[in-house]
């Protein structure tokens, strides 16, 4: 089943209110996460006096995400092929847009640790796109611990950057990761 074409007409004075009337037209009835408005305009061709040329603009326009409150319970770290330790976050399940969702990505260490995110802080959760899980806001930072050492050759952990990084050459996880990739 397609979205139906309507023609509107928006300016800068009723751009948001009609996007809002139409997500709340359609979104039930068709799942999505924004509206492309297109125009198509006849410019006369320079090179020739009869011929016109088509100039088809689009401009997309994203719903605001569905989004929950919810509480962290665990931060996991996983070694990459990198021997970067990534952390993905794990908190208390909450159904955004039709899916039950507990995780999303923690990007890397130094984020986890400047934005407060351990076990009980309080996040905001939504589904970017309506497909990938991500954390929008921290609402209340908790203790945060990071690890000091790595989960499979216990080498100690060094900072690379903004991630911890594992130093050990001869670290079997990351070889595995390499496989896995590949």
């Amino acid at each position: 089943k397609c979205a139906p074409i309507e023609k509107i007409y928006v300016n800068e004075d009723n751009l948001i209110s009609e996007m809002e009337r139409l997500q709340s037209k359609w979104y039930g009835e068709y799942p999505a996460d924004g509206i492309v408005l297109t125009k198509d305009e006849l410019v006369p061709n320079r090179k020739s006096s009869t011929d016109v040329e088509v100039i088809y603009q689009a401009n997309a326009f994203k719903f605001k995400a569905e989004s929950a409150v919810t509480k962290v319970v665990g931060v996991e770290y996983n070694l990459s092929k990198t021997k970067y330790l990534i952390p993905r976050i794990q908190f208390e399940q909450v159904q955004l847009s039709g899916t039950n969702v507990s995780y999303c990505a923690g990007h890397n260490a130094k984020y986890i640790q400047d934005m407060g995110i351990g076990v009980g802080a309080e996040i905001e959760v939504l589904k970017s796109g309506e497909i990938i899980p991500y954390l929008e806001k921290v609402i209340q930072p908790a203790e945060v611990d990071i690890p000091t050492h790595c989960p499979c050759c216990n080498t100690e952990l060094v900072w690379n950057g903004v991630h911890l990084a594992c130093p050990n050459r001869e670290c079997a996880d990351a070889d595995i990761q390499d496989v896995l990739v590949w």
